[in-house]
């Protein structure tokens, strides 16, 4: 039977649902819906509020997921004690993330030129993992080349990243190329009409629940179209010796996925990233934009410090990281958190709570190195 209703029970399918009762399991009767008087609401309670989270021993799921995650995080020691080296946290993160490094590069298409004093600004189409073209365009210097491009992903896509024009003009005049490009749900390529029901702040969870249902996390498939850009820029860009790649907020987390699987990023720099899966399943609030850049259930076997001590020995900075609100850190919890790749990791470099002026006078110096 079916009826035109928004989530109800209408009557004419409540009347069909007593006749299959009444016809199946035989009961005597009429199937027409009649008016009762039912009871009232506080005569139902099985406590004195109604909620059963007024009872003082009650747990939600907040409380019990916080308890499960607080186990894995203190494991996460012996965890790490037994991986045999970087090619066994590549197994589990291929396991829990649902990661393939790409099979084939596609042939990038380039489609426009335009040419200033100090530089040129080339646009490009880059074959992505799916049915769609990766759109990147890179900043040429035409005076002073050093051979060494810098990837720049931002959580807002090309148009935020070009509107920080004092660090790239300091950039190209120090004879970097950069190229920026957007990603899966990012800028020109999101985040697109699919947003389900669980629509939060701007952020769909259907789409990232439908990674875990399909075993292949959002972060997996931005992870290796990263590897993709990095492959059209050491192989078809022929000025180009070095890639180097840097992150602005949650993006850090697919680069340093990226990063894990390809060596030729030779150098990575965070820029507000926040830094653990688990300081988000430990609070009861967090951004819900970050979590496109998480792995469900990465926690039981690593968290995103992992991977940057998996990356040694090369250079990798973090700057201004932010909490799971995206606040930047002004306490001790960055170097807690931190604590592994620190230890780990020689070319680990913290910068904390600079403002812009001075953040873009260390990036610049980090790079030079």
């Amino acid at each position: 039977v079916e009826d035109d209703a928004e989530h109800e029970s209408t009557k004419k399918n409540r009347e069909a649902m007593y006749a299959f009762f009444q016809k199946y399991l035989d009961n005597p009767g009429s199937n027409v819906d009649l008016e009762v008087e039912v009871f009232k609401e506080a005569e139902l309670w099985t406590t004195e509020t109604g909620k059963v989270a007024s009872i003082p021993s009650a747990e939600n799921l907040f409380s019990l997921n916080k308890k499960w995650v607080a186990q894995k995080v203190n494991k996460l020691d012996e965890v790490r004690a037994a991986r045999s080296g970087p090619e066994s946290l590549q197994k589990t993160v291929k396991e829990f993330s649902g990661f393939n490094y790409p099979a084939q590069f596609g042939t990038a298409v380039f489609s426009g030129r335009q040419v200033e004093q100090d530089y040129k600004l080339e646009k490009y189409l880059v074959p992505g993992g799916g049915d769609y073209q990766l759109p990147v365009v890179v900043y040429v210097p035409t005076k002073t080349a050093n051979g060494t491009v810098l990837l720049w992903l931002d959580d807002q896509g090309i148009t935020k990243a070009a509107s920080r024009d004092t660090l790239i003009s300091k950039l190209i005049e120090k004879g970097y190329a950069i190229a920026m490009a957007d990603l899966p749900g990012i800028g020109s390529l999101g985040p697109g009409y699919l947003k389900g029901d669980a629509y939060i702040d701007n952020t769909s969870f259907n789409q990232w629940f439908a990674g875990i249902l399909t075993g292949k996390s959002i972060v997996a498939m931005r992870a290796a179209d990263i590897i993709r850009l990095t492959n059209f820029l050491s192989t078809e860009m022929s000025s180009i010796e070095s890639v180097y790649s840097m992150s602005w907020g949650p993006l850090a987390s697919e680069l340093l996925h990226a990063s894990l699987f390809e060596s030729n990023i030779a150098k990575v720099a965070l820029i507000n990233p926040f830094l653990s899966y688990a300081e988000m399943a430990l609070n009861a609030d967090y951004e819900p934009a970050f979590i496109t850049s998480v792995v469900a259930g990465a926690i039981n076997a690593y968290d995103l410090p992992d991977i940057m001590a998996a990356l040694n020995p090369r250079s990798i900075v973090v700057a201004n990281p932010v909490d799971q609100m995206g606040e930047i850190y002004i306490d001790e919890q960055a170097d807690k958190l931190l604590k592994y790749p620190s230890s780990k990791h020689q070319g680990f470099t913290l910068l904390k709570d600079l403002p812009q002026d001075q953040l873009v006078t260390q990036i610049l110096s980090w790079l030079t190195k």
